[in-house]
C-alpha cells in the first residue's frame, strides 16, 4: 500500500513537472526574437532618426492610416475613413471608437491634435525641444492646421498635397506625454498590438496588448536582441536563437539560403546609395571634376561583384520601383578614357588627396569605399578612406562638412520621387538633408511647383525634368538600389514583409511553431 501511494505521488509529481515543462515550452514558442544591429536612439518617432527605432515602435504606435504592403496605397488605421476637400489639401478623418492607449487613456480627436501639433507647434504644451524634434521644420512646412470637429472627427489642412505622410504621424497618449515629459522617448505609449515593457543594454522587450482593438496578437512577446556584429547575428539565426533579421548583408545570402531552417525574403526597398560631393568647396566644386569622377567609377562592375545579387545598378537618383522612373535619365557612364580626357582638359590631373567618409562596420559599404578608391586611383585621383563604426557618426561628420565626399543612403517609405528629390536637392534643404550644398534655381522652381495641387501626370513630369538637370550637374554618383534581404526562421508562419522590412500585420496573424 505504501509503495502504491509512493508510486501515485511520484506519478503526480512527474505529471506536474511535465505540465509545467509543456507550459514553459508553449510560452517560449510564442516569444519572437527580433534582431537589431544597434541600440535605437529614441523610441519616440518625432525624436528618432534611426531605422532601428522604427522597427520597435512599429508594434507600439499607430497612425491614422497605414501604407499598403507595397507602399503604393493607404489603408484605414486609427481612422475608419476620411474625406478629401475640393482643394485637395483638407482631410477630415473619422476616428475609430472604443480604442484605448496602453495606459487606459481614451483615443479621440484631441489626442490626434496633440500628437500632430507637438511636432512643430511651439505653443503646444506638449512641444519639447530636448531632444530636438527631427522633423519639426518639415511638418511645419507641410501642415497648415489641425482642428477638432467633435470627439471622433478631426480636420487636418495641408500646405501641399502629401497624403501618404499621414502614415508616419503616429498618435501617442497625451496622458503619458504629460506624466513622463522627456522620459517618453524611452517609454512610448500608443494604441498598438504590443506594449513597451523594458529596455536594458542589448535588449528591448514588448508584450502583447490584450485589449488591442483588432484582437490579441498571435505572439505573446517580442524580444529585440541588439547584436551590432553582422556575423554574430547570422550565427544566431543559424542556431535558432534569432527568429528574424530584417537586413542581411550580401556576403551571408548563400549561407542562409543553404540552411533548411531559414528562408530569405527579398524586399524591393525604395532607396539609393550614392557617393556625394560637396559642390561648394575643394576639388568637387568644379563640375568637370565631378563628371570625370563619375566616368571613372565602374558602377556596373561594383554592383555585380559586391552586391552579390542584392542590388540594382543606379543610372539616376530615382529607383525603378518608384513612380515616374525614367530609364532614359542616365548619369555619366563608366568610361575611364573619357574621365582622363576631362581631367586633362580642365587641368585637374593632380586631384586629391580626397577624403571619403563611410560606415566601415557595414561590410559591403566598406567594400564599395575601397572600390571607389581603386577606380579613382586609376585616373590619378588619390583617395583617403575615413571609416566610422556607426551610421550616425557619418551623418554628423557630413553635417559638419568634413572630408571631401561621402557614401550615403537615402530611403523613403512610399514610392514617390518627390521624397528623393526635394529633401536632397532643393536649396532650402541645404544644411539639413541637402548635404551637397547643391543649389540650382531651375531645380528649385520645378520642385516647388511640383508640391502644388495638380494632376499626378503633370507633377511627375516636373519631377522628371528636375532629376534630369540634377543628373547633368553631377552632385553625386548614384551607385545602386539595394534589394534588401530579410531572413526568418521557418518556425515563423504567415509572415508577410512590407517595403520597410517590417511584418505588415504587426504579428496579428503570425504564428510560431515549437
Amino acid at each position: 500500500m505504501g509503495r502504491r501511494v509512493l508510486s501515485l505521488k511520484s506519478l503526480s509529481f512527474l505529471t506536474l513537472i511535465f505540465f509545467l515543462s509543456a507550459s514553459f515550452t508553449h510560452a517560449a514558442t510564442k516569444t519572437f526574437v527580433y534582431h537589431l544591429n544597434g541600440e535605437p536612439d529614441f523610441l519616440d518617432p518625432i525624436k528618432s532618426t534611426t531605422v532601428r527605432s522604427d522597427h520597435v515602435y512599429w508594434f507600439i504606435l499607430e497612425a491614422l492610416v497605414v501604407l499598403s504592403k507595397d507602399g503604393k496605397g493607404v489603408e484605414p488605421g486609427l481612422a475608419e475613413r476620411w474625406d478629401v476637400g475640393a482643394d485637395r489639401l483638407t482631410y477630415t478623418f473619422h476616428l475609430r471608437k472604443g480604442v484605448q492607449f496602453h495606459d487606459g487613456t481614451p483615443f479621440n480627436a484631441e489626442s490626434v491634435k496633440i500628437s500632430i501639433e507637438r511636432i512643430f507647434n511651439s505653443s503646444s504644451p506638449y512641444y519639447t525641444t530636448e531632444p530636438k524634434n527631427s522633423f519639426e521644420r518639415f511638418y511645419a512646412e507641410l501642415i497648415h492646421g489641425v482642428k477638432v470637429v467633435d470627439d471622433f472627427t478631426v480636420e487636418v489642412k495641408l500646405r501641399n498635397p502629401d497624403f501618404l505622410r499621414f502614415a508616419s504621424l503616429y498618435i501617442v497618449s497625451p496622458s503619458a506625454l504629460k506624466k513622463m515629459g522627456k522620459d517618453f522617448v524611452k517609454h512610448p505609449i500608443g494604441t498598438g498590438p504590443f506594449t513597451f515593457e523594458t529596455w536594458s543594454k542589448g535588449e528591448i522587450v514588448l508584450s502583447a496588448n490584450p485589449h488591442y482593438w483588432r484582437g490579441r496578437p498571435g505572439v505573446e512577446k517580442v524580444i529585440y536582441r541588439i547584436i551590432p556584429n553582422a556575423s554574430d547575428a547570422v550565427e544566431g539565426l543559424l542556431k535558432g536563437e534569432i527568429d528574424y533579421n530584417w537586413n542581411i548583408e550580401p556576403q551571408y545570402y548563400e549561407r542562409i539560403s543553404e540552411s533548411p531552417h531559414l528562408r530569405l525574403f527579398p524586399v524591393s526597398a525604395l532607396n539609393t546609395y550614392y557617393l556625394g560631393f560637396y559642390t561648394h568647396k575643394g576639388f568637387s566644386r568644379v563640375a568637370a571634376a565631378r563628371r570625370a569622377m563619375a566616368h571613372a567609377i565602374n558602377v556596373p562592375r561594383m554592383v555585380l561583384f559586391l552586391g552579390r545579387g542584392g542590388a540594382l545598378p543606379a543610372h539616376g537618383l530615382i529607383p525603378p520601383s518608384a513612380a515616374g522612373y525614367r530609364s532614359d535619365i542616365r548619369q555619366p557612364e563608366y568610361d575611364i578614357a573619357r574621365a582622363r580626357e576631362i581631367l586633362r582638359r580642365g587641368g585637374l590631373e593632380k586631384g586629391g588627396p580626397l577624403t571619403l567618409l563611410y560606415t566601415d562596420s557595414v561590410t559591403f559599404v566598406s567594400e564599395v569605399a575601397h572600390a571607389i578608391q581603386s577606380d579613382l586611383r586609376k585616373v590619378g585621383i588619390e583617395v583617403t578612406l575615413k571609416g566610422y563604426p556607426e551610421w550616425r557618426d557619418v551623418v554628423e561628420s557630413v553635417r559638419r562638412q568634413e572630408g571631401d565626399m561621402f557614401i550615403y543612403n537615402w530611403s523613403v517609405a512610399a514610392p514617390d520621387p518627390g521624397r528623393f528629390l526635394y529633401p536632397l536637392f532643393h536649396s532650402e534643404a541645404i544644411g539639413r538633408t541637402n548635404f551637397f550644398s547643391y543649389a540650382n534655381p531651375e531645380v528649385d522652381r520645378l520642385l516647388s511647383e511640383a508640391r502644388k495641387p495638380m494632376e499626378e501626370s503633370k507633377r511627375l513630369r516636373l519631377l522628371q525634368e528636375a532629376e534630369r538637370i540634377i543628373v547633368r550637374d553631377v552632385p553625386a554618383v548614384f551607385l545602386f538600389h539595394q534589394v534588401r534581404m530579410a531572413a526568418a526562421n521557418k518556425r515563423v508562419k504567415n509572415l508577410e514583409i512590407n517595403i520597410y522590412s517590417r511584418p505588415q500585420d504587426k504579428f496579428l496573424t503570425v504564428d510560431l511553431e515549437p
